[in-house]
C-alpha cells in the first residue's frame, strides 16, 4: 500500500523543487516548487511515495529503476534528498538517501516512517505531511499536522507565551 503525500511544508530557508520521478505530472512546473516558509496541498491528486525494492538479478529494461522509483528534492537547485518506501528486513519505511542514490538499508523518515495494514488503514495515517527542512525530512499524518497547526494559529490569536521575560535587577555582593 502506498503512502500518500497530501501536504508539503517547506519549513527550509531555501527554494525546494519536489520530482516525482515515478509520475513527474505529480510535480511538473509550480506544483513541485515550494518557496521558503510555504505550503501546498495536494487534492485533486495522490502524490504516492513510490516502492522501491533491492532487484537481486540483472536489470531488464523493463523492470523499473531506482532513477524512475522515487521523489527528488533540490532544495536552491542542489539535488539533496530522494525518498521512497521499502522493506528491509521484513520493515516496510519511507526511506530517505542524502546523496540521491538509493541505499538498501537507508535511513528512515523523520517523524511516521512505517507504514503497513496497522499504520496506513486501522489508525488512519496513510495521508501524511512532508516536512522539509535544511538537513532533514518528516513525515507526520496529514490529521496531526492539521491539528498543530490549529494549535499555532490559536496559540498567534491568543498571543499567548510559555514564559513572560521578566526584568530583574542583580545585585552585586561587594568583597
Amino acid at each position: 500500500m502506498a503512502v500518500i503525500i497530501r501536504e508539503i511544508r517547506n519549513n527550509s530557508a531555501s527554494v525546494a523543487v519536489i520530482v516525482n520521478k515515478a509520475k513527474p505530472s505529480d510535480t511538473d512546473g509550480a506544483r513541485g516548487r515550494l518557496e521558503p516558509g510555504q505550503s501546498r496541498l495536494f487534492l485533486d491528486v495522490d502524490l504516492e511515495v513510490p516502492t522501491f525494492a533491492s532487484l537481486n538479478f540483472a536489470p531488464v529494461d523493463s523492470l523499473p529503476t531506482f532513477e524512475n522509483r522515487h521523489i527528488a528534492i533540490a532544495l536552491d537547485g542542489r539535488p539533496t534528498f530522494a525518498i521512497w518506501q521499502a522493506s528491509y528486513q521484513f520493515a516496510d519505511r519511507i526511506r530517505v538517501s542524502t546523496d540521491g542514490a538509493w541505499h538498501e538499508a537507508s535511513d528512515v523518515i523523520g517523524g511516521l516512517a512505517s507504514t503497513g495494514i496497522l499504520e496506513d488503514d486501522v489508525l488512519k495515517m496513510r495521508e501524511r505531511t512532508l516536512i522539509i527542512n535544511d538537513f532533514t525530512l518528516w513525515m507526520l499524518p496529514v490529521w496531526l499536522s492539521g491539528t498543530l497547526r490549529n494549535i499555532a494559529k490559536f496559540r498567534q490569536r491568543d498571543r499567548y507565551k510559555i514564559v513572560e521575560p521578566s526584568a530583574r535587577e542583580i545585585h552585586s555582593v561587594p568583597k
